[in-house]
């Protein structure tokens, strides 16, 4: 016993819930039971799922661990230089007893792979009665786990040289040898010996060891005894420094209780502790366990349920689920409107770019100088333009009217001309298109993959097959509104036409009235500081909302023509003077002092603008008049006093001189005539086109192609019933983590009767 004193010192560390020295009488049975139910929960692997109450043995290499093991259980463990305890070794003793007896077992909790699982126990021998005997059976049971591909029953009768020479596949194990003492004259206290700490090893293996003695001090239930030779400085021990990491505030050196010196005194103590740390955890243990099952319950109730339909039947409701799903996603009634709202953004974004198309009319000699003419209202101006368009002057015009001259006898325009200028905006139409069936593209792609997600992602198999058929259905209906997209732009290229040609003559004689204006009020349209042209727009906004002319919609900017009101026609009162001074003063009154100033040779003879005039007189630009509908209104009335009722505000510009550039200001106004009605067609032609060649071509076609492919294929095998169940067999994954959930289910339901059996029982 003098070496046993010299290598071992007291517990270095208490139980980290302030657990008292105050000793409680218990029977015997009472620690029995308490001991016994320990035993049950670690068999049933409790230790790996909650933190149960346990005393740990640590210490370095050649401590004194093995004297100490064997002074508190009366039994000799195996003796070698150097390292020989190489697994966790479990002592359990027990009172319970007439006479001496020792058990070994197995408690396999880590598979061959590395992985946890519920905790096997391998009975390892027979009961074993002579003390002397036990020795070479723990050897015996300590080369069985360090072999775990070697049946353990192998070893049952090797000699201790057999075992010397055996070459072990491991070097270290987590699984426990478990021995059971039972003596009537024993103290009830069980405790974890673990393999020594190393120094003088290869660095994975010195880790490894310090990481199994780090598993089990960490625990917040843990009561650690560490023993250091007496002749070693307590302070630069590894097994110290383990212990004041677990528990920094607890380690001790000094004891003036003497009581406790000598193994009775330690066996007591130390039995005494355990006892009361295992009183106090149970009704944490029992709120731990609720909680764990609790969770896996959650868990179990996540995953999908197992099949228990017929595997035909399975692929064939999942099929027709996506198919009704994915229709009502195309047609806007599933509560998911992702497809339908990201798609009127698209339509929305593909509008504008069509709009950023719009020939550019300057109808000026240097069109540069002056703004954009985007509106016949004068009050939207287009802040993107395509790339492809530039700003066309008069004189540009006049030029591809030059270009285009034929055959044609003299006063006659080419309409070759009006075709080139049509073709320069019309060809723009191309890139918005594509990029937006592009865009729509991604959309249904991304729709798609969800909805395969959804419906088939459970049986992988399923998923990646039918995915494939429906991708090549996708593809084929992508081809498809391609060529029909570039149909649709085909037909906007020859001839160019519209039977909608009471909108295209109005607007017409509004943009051609616009030039008209805008020639004869240059400086008014100088380019300048936005701000400044702002304020001197020649018609203040809150009297432009009450003109009685064609403007944009408050909804819908693109939208050229919302209403054509009857305009009010008014009297004719008995003239007080000539017409001719009457229509000069209202001339006068709308900015111009040469109309029909003619010479005498070249008078109208009748009518209000008959025949035009040969000899024009050149435009005269007056200083920005500001034109308010009251001016107009007072125009109106003059000319009606004059003899010329019934006469509209777009008449009024008939009053200008006559232009040089007549003839390139009615291209100028055809063109864009023809442009607004062609734009309303295309942007709602394309989107159109690609909704009902893409989206519902596919809703309609998909069921039928998908159940057509998936039995035709299928029943091509040499087994339909086989390849069904291939189809709908569970991803692998998903199968584990069930029988993972459900393993620890049942490993918590037993955890939780065992604490409640023991409950009602006390």
């Amino acid at each position: 016993m003098e070496r046993l004193f010299q290598s071992f010192l007291v517990p270095s560390a208490l139980p980290r819930h302030g657990l008292k020295w105050i000793y409680r009488p218990r029977t015997a049975r009472r620690r029995r039971e308490l001991m016994e139910m320990m035993v049950d929960l670690r068999s049933m692997g409790a230790d790996a799922l909650i933190d149960l109450p346990a005393v740990v043995v640590i210490g370095g290499q050649s401590a004194g661990k093995s004297s100490l093991v064997e002074a508190v259980s009366g039994i000799n463990v195996p003796r070698d230089s150097g390292t020989c305890t190489r697994c966790p070794m479990e002592c359990t003793m027990s009172s319970d007893a007439t006479s001496w007896s020792c058990t070994i077992t197995l408690r396999i909790g880590v598979s061959n792979n590395g992985r946890e699982q519920k905790p096997m126990i391998v009975p390892f021998g027979r009961t074993i009665t002579d003390r002397n005997e036990v020795e070479i059976w723990l050897r015996r049971a300590q080369t069985a786990i360090l072999n775990p591909h070697v049946p353990s029953s192998s070893f049952h009768t090797k000699t201790i040289e057999e075992l010397k020479d055996t070459k072990n596949t491991l070097k270290f194990s987590c699984n426990v040898v478990c021995v059971s003492i039972k003596d009537p004259d024993a103290t009830e206290l069980s405790f974890y010996d673990l393999p020594g700490l190393i120094q003088n090893e290869e660095a994975d293996t010195v880790a490894l060891v310090k990481g199994l003695a780090e598993h089990y001090t960490k625990k917040e239930n843990t009561i650690i005894l560490t023993t250091i030779p007496m002749s070693d400085d307590m302070e630069n021990q590894q097994s110290m420094t383990l212990a004041r990491e677990a528990d920094p505030t607890s380690p001790w050196k000094d004891v003036a209780d003497r009581r406790r010196f000598g193994i009775p005194g330690f066996v007591s103590d130390i039995s005494r502790l355990l006892i009361q740390l295992i009183e106090e955890a149970l009704p944490r243990l029992r709120e731990d366990v609720d909680r764990l099952l609790a969770n896996c319950n959650r868990e179990l109730d996540a995953l999908p349920l197992p099949l228990t339909n017929d595997p035909q039947i399975e692929v064939l409701e999942r099929v027709n689920a996506f198919c009704d799903v994915f229709k009502s996603f195309v047609n806007g009634s599933h509560e998911d409107k992702r497809l339908a709202q990201r798609n009127r953004a698209l339509y929305a974004i593909f509008k504008s770019e069509i709009r950023g198309t719009a020939p550019d009319f300057r109808p000026f000699e240097k069109p540069e100088e002056y703004v954009p003419l985007d509106d016949i209202e004068g009050d939207m101006i287009l802040t993107k333009r395509a790339p492809g368009v530039s700003a066309i002057g008069i004189n540009d015009v006049r030029k591809i009217i030059k270009d285009a001259i034929g055959w044609e006898l003299p006063n006659n325009v080419p309409y070759q001309a009006k075709v080139n200028l049509i073709t320069q905006f019309t060809k723009l139409w191309v890139t918005p298109s594509e990029r937006c069936l592009a865009a729509i593209n991604n959309v249904l792609a991304e729709v798609i993959d969800d909805l395969i997600s959804i419906h088939f992602g459970r049986f992988r198999v399923l998923e990646d097959y039918v995915g494939n058929l429906i991708r090549i259905q996708v593809n084929t209906c992508k081809a498809h509104t391609q060529n029909a997209v570039k149909t649709a732009l085909d037909l906007e290229t020859t001839p160019h036409y519209t039977q909608n040609t009471h909108y295209l003559q109005t607007i017409r004689e509004k943009w051609l009235t616009h030039y008209r204006v805008v020639r004869s009020n240059p400086i008014q349209y100088k380019a300048r500081n936005p701000i400044q042209y702002k304020a001197r727009n020649p018609i203040p906004q809150k009297a432009r909302s009450k003109t009685p002319e064609l403007r944009e919609s408050k909804d819908d900017t693109d939208s050229y023509v919302k209403a054509v009101p009857e305009f009010k026609e008014y009297p004719s009162p008995k003239p007080l003077k000539t017409n001719k001074q009457r229509v000069q003063e209202v001339a006068k009154s709308f900015g111009s002092c040469s109309v029909l100033d003619y010479p005498e040779k070249e008078k109208p003879t009748s009518g209000w603008g008959v025949a035009p005039i040969p000899i024009l007189a050149p435009p005269w630009y007056p200083s920005s008049p500001v034109v308010t509908p009251e001016v107009e209104a007072k125009a109106l009335m003059a000319l009606a006093e004059a003899g010329y009722p019934n006469l509209k505000v777009s008449d009024l510009s008939r009053l200008l001189p006559p232009d040089s550039f007549e003839e390139e200001l009615i291209v100028m106004a055809d063109v864009r005539a023809y442009y607004h009605v062609a734009y309303k067609r295309i942007i709602d032609h394309i989107p159109f086109t690609i909704e009902h060649g893409l989206h519902h071509a596919l809703a309609k076609q998909l069921s039928q192609s998908l159940l057509v492919s998936l039995l035709t294929d299928v029943a091509s095998g040499s087994n339909f019933s086989d390849r069904m169940k291939e189809l709908v067999s569970e991803d692998a994954s998903i199968t584990q983590k069930r029988v993972m959930l459900s393993t620890r289910k049942e490993r918590l339901s037993d955890i939780r009767r065992r604490l409640v059996t023991f409950s009602n029982s006390t």
